[in-house]
């Protein structure tokens, strides 16, 4: 075990012995970043939601991006990029020893082209408002009711109004707060530490996943044994600091890989092995910086670069230093930090991203012609009818927000039929605010401290200590449910 000063953030963090394991068995220094940096600088090369309509380069039609008119790059739709009529190593470059790995990275990229109310219940029937219920049915907001009964209170409720559904909501939280949490959510899980994971073994600091073996410092993770540091990866075995891979093996420092092994700091390459510095290859092996080598020369020239790195590393503006072993530096990435993963993760103001060195995108100025206000959307689904459709509703927001607001949305055909099925008040805010008040729902992916609410056992769990939940350990928890 050993300390270190995170680089980024200054604040210590640990390094365990199964770490070093890792980290021996993949060949690669130690990280000088803590693990929620290192989360944090992968995540700001991930965007899910901000779409921009632009012209493919190539074709010039337009099509949706996640990738704006101002990126250096060209862009390319999925038809032109899947063609033959390019070819991504007419891109690549001889290594200049007179320039740094990863300013080289930035200049190959920039040429070439990218593409109702319940809580831990189970087995469970017509239940409203409860929590820890297993198998059980007709429950309404903690009450055994008859099934008569049960009918007949949920024939009074107008689900279709907003204000009864926020009342029911406010109603439900309340329970909440009085009921007990186990500590974290796991499954059939053997010496784990992380939360909501099922089907996991010998796995630590890992959110979200499940069929997996010695994972660390993961996230949204599945069918992977031996990684570490990885985010949205599935079926995969010896990887570190990945984002976006699929069946890949025996790969470090990864951006939207696919099918390949062999592979360091690469970027949207499929079915490939044997790549350093290589961006949008595929089916290709022994390449640098896009160039074709042989096996003899590729081996040769990846130590060199790898000692070149390690003698001259990549200083970004705010003075972190990146050597062999670290991921790509945040500011090489095509997204601003609030249009990407790592504001829903980690979420900053626009000045709070812009002191630690995070480019910020701001907001659009639309023309909007709003057709109805916020405060004046019926209540009631059962009072819309179909011109809602035309027209052009105001999001509660209204911009004051760090969620990338739109200001204004519309109802679709198929939705507006959607809520009139499920009885559901149409929406108050747009698309990306209803995300983002969604995720605030979530436990944080992060771990504290603390002692269990029953037997006082110190325990790991996704609730922080100042938060007002009544949280057992698993042992507490079981007995308390079953």
């Amino acid at each position: 075990m050993e300390t270190k000063t995170c680089q980024n953030c200054k604040k210590n963090f640990i390094i365990e012995s199964e770490d070093f394991n890792f980290y021996e068995k993949i060949k690669v220094p130690t990280p000088t970043f803590c693990p929620d940096c290192r989360a944090q600088r992968r995540f700001i090369w991930r965007n899910e939601r901000s779409l921009h309509k632009r012209p493919c380069s190539y074709c010039k039609k337009d099509f949706i991006s996640i990738y704006n008119n101002g990126v250096p790059f060209p862009v390319y739709c999925h038809t032109c990029y899947y063609s033959d009529s390019w070819d991504p190593l007419s891109y690549g470059k001889q290594y200049n020893q007179s320039k740094t790995f990863f300013s080289q990275i930035k200049e190959e990229g920039e040429g070439i082209v990218d593409s109702h109310y319940l809580v831990s219940s189970r087995n469970v029937t017509n239940l409203i408002g409860s929590v820890n219920l297993r198998s059980l049915s007709n429950y309404f907001f903690g009450r055994k009711l008859s099934q008569e009964e049960y009918k007949r209170e949920i024939n009074e409720i107008d689900f279709g109004s907003r204000k009864v559904r926020d009342e029911l909501l406010k109603k439900f939280e309340e329970i909440k707060q009085n009921s007990i949490v186990r500590s974290t959510k796991q499954i059939n899980c053997v010496n784990c530490v992380g939360d909501h994971l099922e089907n996991a073994k010998d796995c630590y600091y890992v959110f979200d996943g499940f069929d997996l073996e010695k994972a660390r410092y993961s996230s949204w993770v599945f069918g992977s044994k031996d990684i570490s540091d990885c985010f949205g990866m599935g079926s995969s075995e010896l990887i570190y600091e990945a984002i976006s891979p699929e069946e890949v093996n025996n790969c470090k420092f990864l951006m939207a890989i696919d099918s390949s092994h062999d592979v360091e700091y690469g970027l949207f390459c499929q079915s490939s092995g044997f790549l350093f510095g290589c961006v949008g290859l595929r089916s290709k092996e022994y390449c640098i910086l896009n160039k074709k080598y042989s096996k003899e020369e590729y081996s040769e020239l990846v130590s060199k670069i790898k000692q070149e790195m390690e003698n001259n590393p990549y200083v970004d503006k705010q003075g972190l230093s990146y050597s062999y072993g670290e991921f790509f530096p945040s500011e090489l990435s095509s997204f601003l930090y609030n249009e990407s993963t790592a504001q829903e993760y980690y979420p900053l103001n626009k000045k709070g991203a812009k002191n630690i060195g995070f480019e910020w995108r701001d907001e659009e100025i639309r023309s909007y012609n709003i057709t109805i206000e916020n405060d004046k959307i019926p209540d009631n689904i059962n009072d819309v009818d179909d011109s809602i459709i035309e027209e052009v509703i105001a999001c509660m927001h209204k911009q004051n927000c760090i969620h990338q607001c739109t200001q204004a949305f519309k109802i679709i055909p198929n939705e507006l039929q959607f809520y009139h099925k499920m009885q559901i008040p149409l929406p108050n805010l747009c698309p990306n605010c209803r995300h983002f008040e969604r995720l605030a729902r979530r436990n944080p992916m992060k771990l504290w401290l603390r002692n269990c609410a029953k037997c006082k056992k110190e325990i790991m769990s996704s609730y922080s200590p100042d938060r007002p939940e009544i949280v057992y350990c698993e042992k507490c928890y079981q007995q308390e449910v079953y």
